[in-house]
């Protein structure tokens, strides 16, 4: 036996599907008619909720870090040529940028410019480089630093 509430939601259950499209068009006149009174309603919510909203998506990123990989790697591949174009368009409008990066880089003797220096001849990739490596490797690069400073003062 059914109660009064279990009653209600089958009841309503059963409108919702047999008036589907009856439903639709009142939600899309609804939306057409109320447009900008609910944007500023979304916007106000995002931005209120700015901190948790936050916190929820870097979870959800966190949670789902594999399947977008998978994603984005599959989207790389369909639209390399896109891709290539995009990244070439970036790289013009951003010269000095990119100049700047590449040139702090260099001076902190940072991890990725360390693999980069490691992997560049090489036919691995930039991920597989161990920790220890790096820190020998950055150790390496401050000692010929070192050494040709020397060799410039004393000429």
């Amino acid at each position: 036996m059914l109660t009064a509430k279990e009653k209600k939601v089958e009841s309503d259950r059963q409108y919702r599907e047999n008036n589907r499209e009856k439903i639709k068009d009142y939600s899309g006149r609804h939306y057409a008619a109320n447009k900008d009174r609910i944007k500023k309603y979304h916007k106000k919510y995002r931005d209120e909720n700015a901190a948790e909203r936050a916190v929820y998506a870097k979870a959800y990123r966190e949670e789902h870090r594999e399947e977008d990989a998978i994603k984005q790697r599959a989207r790389y591949s369909e639209n390399i040529d896109c891709e290539r174009l995009r990244s070439k368009r970036y790289t013009e409008k951003n010269k000095d940028e990119i100049s700047a990066r590449y040139k702090k880089n260099r001076i902190n003797i940072t991890d990725v410019y360390v693999r980069q220096a490691i992997s560049r001849r090489q036919s691995f990739n930039s991920e597989d480089i161990p920790q220890q490596l790096i820190e020998l490797k950055r150790m390496h690069i401050k000692l010929e630093r070192l050494i040709k400073e020397v060799n410039t003062k004393q000429q």
